[in-house]
């Protein structure tokens, strides 16, 4: 008799309704697999779509999160755009070149560089200043014509201040050597005004452009001996800079064709014996690029340190 109630037991186990019961309780009504009922269609797909996961059942382990039940990939929603290009905060500093000065345009170095950085893709510049100069769309700076060295420094703390840059263009030092303002001591006044730069903002990236090596003077009183000094000077300082944790570069101007040098096969790059011209200001925005906002991450961070540059000027050709 006991054997006979064991079998029982199991015949009731595996009737039909009590496995027809198991099946619905763990597929709802609504999501039933194919073939469970005979003469209802299956899906199209061949594939039971995943059921609605309820609050109160247990969470799915970590590596069966995003998975269907029948074992495809769950469909996830669609993530969201990626974030707008954040914004560099870029601060042209200096003298009548960072104006703009012998550009038809008014703009110098800072329309072709700006019409440069336009289309890049993982940021925005935005040119900050106190004032506005140039046929452009972003046309504020903090270029001074005619400004030193001292000049310069007497004003940069409310600049600074008023700007909040992430990079700074600077470019200074060829009134003091036009002028003979202690031509010797030049750069020890410029490293001066580096260093009030970053006291006011220590995680800023300062990129200085060089003196143009191949600068007459106003009186084409041959300035290249002083230019050269005082680039070589600056140009030492960045290893210095860097080591000391700051953000510095130093870049090399390019050699442009002063006015009184220029020929059929030379064009002038330069409008007098100081300023250049379009042509000079685009062969300085090349120059100088690669070594600003490429090299800068937002926030004024730069980029890993690449090899440093051959020491010397770029000599760059303007086409006819």
């Amino acid at each position: 008799m006991e054997h006979l109630g064991r079998a029982r037991r199991r015949r009731r186990l595996h009737r039909p309704h009590r496995r027809l019961h198991q099946l619905t309780a763990r597929y709802p009504t609504r999501v039933r697999p194919p073939g469970l009922f005979p003469g209802r269609p299956a899906p199209c797909s061949g594939t039971p779509r995943p059921r609605p996961w309820r609050s109160d059942e247990t969470p799915r382990p970590a590596h069966r999160l995003g998975r269907a039940p029948g074992g495809g990939r769950r469909r996830l929603p669609a993530q969201a755009a990626t974030a707008s290009a954040p914004t560099v905060r870029v601060l042209p500093l200096g003298d009548s070149i960072t104006f703009g000065q012998g550009s038809c345009t008014g703009g110098g170095y800072r329309q072709p560089l700006s019409a440069l950085t336009a289309g890049h893709s993982g940021y925005a510049v935005d040119f900050v200043g106190g004032r506005q100069h140039g046929a452009m769309t972003d046309p504020e700076h903090e270029g001074h014509p005619g400004d030193t060295i001292d000049q310069i420094r007497a004003g940069v703390d409310g600049w600074l201040a008023s700007s909040r840059p992430d990079v700074v263009l600077l470019h200074i030092g060829i009134n003091d050597l036009n002028q003979n303002l202690d031509q010797a001591h030049a750069a020890d006044r410029a490293t001066q005004l580096i260093d009030r730069i970053f006291t006011d903002r220590p995680n800023v990236t300062v990129v200085m452009q060089g003196l143009i090596p191949t600068t007459p003077g106003w009186w084409n009183q041959d300035l290249s001996q002083p230019v050269a000094q005082y680039n070589g000077r600056l140009r030492q300082l960045e290893a210095t800079e860097q080591q000391a944790g700051r953000h510095f570069r130093f870049v090399d101007a390019p050699a442009l064709t002063p006015a009184n040098r220029a020929d059929a096969t030379h064009p002038a790059q330069m409008t007098d014996g100081l300023h250049p011209n379009d042509a000079g200001y685009s062969c300085s925005r090349r120059t100088s690029t690669r070594h600003s906002t490429r090299r800068t991450r937002p926030g004024g961070s730069p980029a890993a340190p690449r090899a440093p540059p051959r020491p010397g000027p770029a000599r760059c050709t303007w086409p006819t």
